[in-house]
């Protein structure tokens, strides 16, 4: 349950509803909400403490348009609101810079 073939392509916009959720994470970790969030567990370079980073932030840093990415980095360091609802979504598109 989960896995993702090679030959899948789950993210392309033109495949998925206007609010479907494209992926739900099984490792995921719950926000100061008691949400679910989708999350990557890592230990950053020189670093010994795994630390844990939300997938809709990374996202935006690498696909978002700087304008966008702008507007989303001033928003409080915490999981970006999905406009799907579900905040296990990886949807690009989903990603909201409403607080």
């Amino acid at each position: 349950q989960g896995d993702i073939l090679r030959g899948d392509n789950y993210i392309l916009a033109q495949d998925v509803p206007e609010n479907a959720s494209v992926v739900s994470w099984e490792d995921n970790t719950r926000d100061h909400l008691s949400v679910s969030q989708a999350v990557f567990r890592l230990v950053k370079p020189g670093e010994n403490e795994e630390s844990v980073t939300y997938i809709n932030r990374i996202l935006s840093f690498v696909f978002a348009a700087d304008e966008s990415f702008e507007m989303l980095m001033r928003l409080p360091k915490q999981p970006f609101r999905m406009s799907c609802g579900n905040q296990l979504c990886v949807h690009v598109g989903h990603i909201s810079v409403e607080p």
